[in-house]
């Protein structure tokens, strides 16, 4: 059997193993999803996982058949608000569970954490998604995704949502990292970019038995070292006390004001009110000229890790933070191949779980293609698999193993209707028109 059929039955099977045990996934067990009707708890997680970029009439057709049998787009409601929030979380986990860990140097869980947006239609999850956009006075309506990547395996294993307006990445992946279940006797490692180097979560980590390496940047590193970073390139390792506090009673070693760094009062810190001592490896490489941030004059890669010096270099560094890049790609197949940009609805909790279906159909996709063979090098160009091509691939294969065959256009047409308005009773108004407008058309 193909490593496609088999990723899709996998799939498949974990759909059914919930529909099987409708109280594993239902808002009131006992009552929601006990009768067997059009649209099932096995046919809606289907939908949602499955669904691609059409209406909702068209992709119920799709999965009941084209006779005049589909459920209508009332019935799809009044069965999705039965499903609990973390339904489709748990399938993803299922379906995850039947693929071992890929470790990384034999020992390490490789875990990559960054942030994206969903834009959402207006009015969806009030004042606490509204973006302002500054000095226009505009604004819009988006939640922000945080995710866990597997690097290795290629897959989403976690997400933290947050409204727009309250987007806190830091505490997001300290979320993150206390749901994390590595496997296999691995130990796990987070990559993550600057927005989530902070001294709260570097403290989350070591407190959870987590490795990391993140980037940090220079006005951090200058504020962890003192000032005293050596220039040009450097690995160094040095010892720090995080305190809540900034007063000096009660410390372990008040003689060394230099080894402490006090928390603000603003500060999300979630540890305990005493000392916390870190042992931090700050590394900080040169980038090449045409990997600078231009804009910004940044020619230089921080790193701030766990790792021994002994276990893995420089180089070794800037070459684990490069992998990291693999999920800003899977948040590209994400969003323009999968279909995850423009959710159907307005109320936020299911505009968050079309993100989950999203992020488990990934997974089947990214997990199905996996055993593609890489391209013969027949030319001087070295070449690579299209994985946009195959995951439409998949996704079409994956569709028709779960379509109906009967098409009845008549009987199908039948059931659509519209109410027609009436004629219009009164003359059109004369509208001025705008002038005609020269350049990039909005």
């Amino acid at each position: 059997m193909r490593v496609s059929e088999l990723v899709a039955l996998r799939l498949l099977d974990a759909i059914r193993w919930f529909a099987g045990r409708p109280e594993e996934c239902a808002r009131s067990p006992g009552r929601d999803f006990t009768r067997v009707r059009g649209l099932g708890l096995g046919r809606l997680l289907l939908l949602l996982v499955t669904w691609a970029q059409e209406t909702v009439a068209a992709e119920l057709a799709d999965l009941a058949g084209w006779d005049g049998s589909a459920p209508t787009g009332p019935a799809l409601t009044q069965q999705w608000k039965k499903l609990r929030d973390d339904a489709l979380p748990r399938l993803l986990r299922r379906f995850l569970s039947s693929f071992g860990p890929v470790a990384w140097r034999g020992r390490y869980r490789l875990y990559a954490a960054d942030g994206t947006e969903l834009q959402l239609l207006p009015g969806t999850g009030g004042e606490s998604c509204r973006v302002r956009n500054g000095k226009g006075g505009g604004s819009h309506w988006e939640a922000h995704l945080t995710c866990a990547y597997d690097l290795c395996r290629r897959t989403f294993e976690d997400m933290v949502a947050q409204g727009g307006a309250e987007e806190d990445e830091p505490a997001a992946l300290c979320e993150l990292v206390d749901r994390a279940e590595p496997g296999g006797g691995l130990r796990a490692l987070w990559v993550a970019d600057r927005n989530f180097c902070t001294l709260n979560v570097i403290h989350h980590l070591d407190a959870a038995g987590a490795s990391f390496c993140l980037r940090a940047k220079d006005s951090w590193v200058s504020a962890l070292l003192r000032g005293d970073e050596p220039p040009g390139e450097f690995d160094v390792t040095v010892e720090r006390c995080v305190v809540r506090s900034r007063s000096a009673a009660g410390r372990t070693r008040p003689s060394e004001p230099r080894l402490y760094r006090a928390m603000g009062p603003r500060s999300s810190w979630d540890g305990p009110e005493g000392e916390r001592w870190l042992r931090l490896r700050v590394v900080r490489v040169a980038l090449p000229p045409s990997d600078g941030d231009g804009a910004s004059g940044d020619r230089w890669l921080n790193l701030v890790t766990d790792l021994p010096a002994g276990e893995l270099g420089p180089a070794g560094l800037a070459a684990l933070y490069a992998m990291r890049w693999g999920e800003e790609v899977g948040f590209c197949h994400l969003k323009h191949v999968v279909g995850m940009r423009d959710p159907r609805t307005r109320d936020l909790g299911r505009a968050v779980q079309e993100a989950w279906g999203r992020l488990v159909l990934y997974d089947a996709c990214s997990l199905g293609t996996s055993g593609i063979p890489h391209p013969a090098r027949g030319t001087a160009h070295e070449r690579a698999t299209d994985r946009t091509t195959a995951f439409k691939a998949f996704m079409r294969m994956l569709r028709a193993m779960v379509r109906r065959a009967a098409h009845d256009v008549e009987a199908f047409a039948a059931r659509r209707s519209h109410s027609v308005r009436p004629c219009r009773g009164h003359p059109r108004r004369r509208r001025s028109k705008s002038p005609p407008r020269s350049g990039y058309r909005h």
